[in-house]
């Protein structure tokens, strides 16, 4: 893994006199130019015809310290499981949903809402009935069944987008907006892209708005 983190800045970064293709997949069937022709038996082509992304070495220098970041035994210790991103998006959607990114606040009230956060993704909304209790205050019979009611509703809520029927629903419907912004694409043409100016989008929608 530690290798497959670092093989792109090297790739990226070989040139003829001096290729770093040492961590890039071997064999004929390689996405690597190089290594496929080293394993055909063949002479690698010049790097600046194979190659449709080329970094110069003093980027690939100031990018090194990142990617050996990346390629961190920890890192690569807590990434191995595969479950590192979607839990992570899970806990901050709750965090920024009791307390925003639009308004300031200070420290204080952001360490408030990481630790409410925390409590409610670990435990769900009955997290507040461990938080009363530890305060000495006993929670009505009312007050623990809402909790738990808004759990079950959650449980429900994620079954029901998990369930094949939703998934099925959610691809046709990314289907129908992709088309319908194919079919704005070739209607409206080119409006924004490298060396469009402003005046150039001005000057066609006025030709359309004079045209009888």
């Amino acid at each position: 893994m530690r290798q497959a983190v670092l093989r792109t800045l090297l790739h990226s970064s070989s040139t003829d006199e001096d290729p770093r293709h040492r961590f890039c997949p071997q064999g004929e069937t390689s996405w690597c130019f190089f290594n496929r022709a080293v394993a055909r038996g063949e002479q690698p082509g010049p790097h600046h015809e194979n190659m449709s992304f080329f970094l110069s070495r003093e980027v690939a220098e100031q990018m090194k310290p990142t990617y050996l970041r990346l390629a961190e035994p920890s890192l690569m210790d807590r990434c191995a499981r595969g479950k590192t991103q979607n839990p992570n998006e899970g806990l901050h959607a709750i965090i920024w949903k009791i307390c925003l990114k639009t308004t300031f606040v200070g420290r204080e009230r952001i360490e408030e809402a990481a630790a409410s956060g925390i409590g409610h993704y670990n435990q769900g909304a009955s997290f507040i009935q461990y938080v009363i209790r530890a305060l000495g205050i006993r929670p009505s019979h009312k007050g623990d069944l809402v909790p738990q009611s808004l759990d079950q509703a959650s449980v429900t809520k994620a079954q029901k987008k998990d369930s094949d029927e939703a998934k099925r629903r959610r691809k046709l419907r990314e289907a129908a907006i992709r088309q319908h912004n194919r079919e704005l694409g070739e209607l409206e043409g080119v409006t924004y892209g490298a060396g469009i100016q402003d005046n150039d989008i001005s000057d066609s929608d006025s030709d359309e708005e004079n045209a009888p």
